[in-house]
């Protein structure tokens, strides 16, 4: 078991176990990863990336509020990920490989209601 449960998921960007999810390349200069328990998370949601959330975002905040792992595929994904923690007021935006496999999981663990696709 080791982390924190079952494997859900894994890919280069996240690693989603059964009650918690790793963002990798998180922290800006050293890529440390971040830890969220499924505990702390008040709000998930899931949205089509534009220009407007994120789409371009490489890594960091634009706007000092939501912080974005660093992914330099962003472009190329299908959905973001918003998460409002409990315990903090930057919010985190992040991306998957495989949004519709992601989506599911969450959606499983009841912290997405909504598909905004």
């Amino acid at each position: 078991m080791g982390e924190a449960g079952a494997s859900l998921y894994k890919d280069r960007l996240v690693h989603i176990f059964e009650h918690k999810l790793i963002l990798y390349n998180y922290y800006f200069p050293t890529y440390r990863q971040k830890a969220l328990f499924f505990s702390e998370i008040g709000r998930m949601e899931q949205y089509r990336p534009t220009l407007w959330n994120g789409k371009y975002r490489f890594h960091g905040t634009g706007d000092f509020k939501t912080w974005f792992p660093s992914d330099p595929g962003r472009a190329k994904r299908t959905a973001i990920y918003k998460v409002t923690l409990n315990s903090q007021s930057t919010d985190i935006c992040f991306t998957v490989v495989d949004s519709e496999k992601v989506g599911a999981i969450f959606m499983d663990k009841g912290l997405l209601s909504d598909l905004r696709h």
